[in-house]
Formats: C-alpha cells, structure tokens, sequence
C-alpha cells in the first residue's frame, strides 16, 4: 500500500480514533448543499461526513472532488450580514492544485465573493487546514444561495483535486 494512501483507509474505516474522542457535531448547513447539474463521468463528486487527517487534525468534512458546483440556501438574517466559515484542506498532496470559488445567487446572477487556489504539492502550508472567514454581501437576500464551486489548477490536471470543508456555519456580523 502507498504511503500517502494509508491515512486516508485509516480514516475511511474510523480506526486509529482514540477511546472516548467524539467528533464535533455536523453543522446543518453541511447538509444542506446540494450539486448543481450533474457529473459527466459517472464519478461522486461530493462525500458527506466524511473524515480527513491533516497534519494530526482529524475532522469530519464534505469532501469535494473537482470538478463541482454545489448549492445551500441562505436562511434569512433579519437583513445581518454574516460570514460563512469553514476549515478547508486538500486532500491529497499531489496533482497542479485546485481552484475553491464562493458566490452568492439570486435567480440567474451570481456575485463572487471569494476565490482561492490550493497547491498542497508544491506549497507546505496548504497541506494543514486553513480556516475561512468569507465575509458575505451585506445584507444578503433571504432567495439567495450560497454557491462553492471546486475547479482543476492551471494545467487543467484533475490528479487529487480533493477539497475538505469542515466546519461549515453562517455566523451574524
């Protein structure tokens, strides 16, 4: 078995979890995405409740595989700003990287919000989780909807283009 491969089998079938350590609880908003069109290959582009292992970090996660679109509502905030934050990791360290995009839409326009580009090969720091803090537009409409969008990096190479986000919350300015 590779070397880079066995946390991720560890992980899949619980073991190495210490006696007694209870994952937080899933966030609701986590469950609420939902993909938008639909995969050309036949392969799951999105893992629910999924563990990942990053730098000794064990998280429960909603593992994105590029490429992927995905959608949640935004509960209405009393006309609040909020900011959606997350943990996010790649997970695996091999591959060009990965493009993360956030939007918010309303019927057919969408506003970016928030992009970032992931490269756990050649970059050490994206291979610990990063926490997010996306300020959304203020205020944001109660019809809107969050959009995540995972793409491939620059060469266009989809080899490990795995996002984990853990931690998912809308959190009131």
């Amino acid at each position: 078995m590779h070397r880079w491969f066995a946390p991720l089998i560890l992980s899949i079938w619980g073991a190495g979890c210490p006696a007694g350590q209870r994952l937080a609880p899933y966030a609701a908003l986590e469950e609420r995405f939902v993909l938008v069109g639909s995969a050309s290959d036949g392969e799951p582009k999105l893992y629910r409740d999924f563990e990942v292992i990053r730098r000794g970090r064990r998280e429960k996660a909603l593992v994105l595989v590029a490429p992927v679109s995905l959608r949640a509502p935004v509960a209405a905030r009393d006309g609040k700003s909020v900011h959606l934050e997350a943990l996010a990791a790649a997970v695996f360290n091999i591959g060009d990287g990965m493009a993360l995009e956030v939007a918010i839409v309303r019927g057919t326009g969408r506003i970016p919000v928030y992009s970032r580009y992931f490269d756990p090969g050649r970059r050490a720091a994206d291979r610990d989780w990063a926490r997010l803090d996306i300020r959304l537009d203020s205020p944001v409409a109660p019809d809107a909807e969050i959009e995540l969008r995972l793409g491939p990096g620059p060469q266009g190479d989809l080899v490990g283009d795995w996002l984990a986000l853990a931690g998912l919350r809308l959190v009131p300015e």
